[in-house]
């Protein structure tokens, strides 16, 4: 964790958009610093959640930076998470 935030920056500053503020499962947000983005999304249930993409990350072809799951790199509009799961992606 301490290379990926030697790495890239936007991990410790920038700015913070957040999404699904008012969602009880899904913590999401966007971090933007200079030349760089993350797209953070977390599922704090028990159960299967969808988190819908912004369609500005897809024209940037975002790439998985960390899961805690083996999953596919790329990313999809709808991001169906497993029950506590947590994907960051860079782009």
């Amino acid at each position: 964790m301490i290379e990926l935030r030697k790495k890239h920056p936007v991990i410790v500053y920038g700015d913070i958009q957040m999404f699904y503020e008012n969602d009880e499962k899904i913590f999401a947000y966007t971090r933007n610093y200079e030349a760089e983005r993350l797209l953070v999304v977390m599922n704090f249930s028990e159960e299967e959640s969808e988190f819908l993409a912004p369609n500005e990350i897809f024209t940037q072809k975002p790439r998985l930076l960390i899961s805690n799951y083996e999953v596919d790199d790329s990313i999809q509009e709808k991001i169906v998470l497993k029950p506590y799961e947590a994907r960051v992606y860079i782009v």
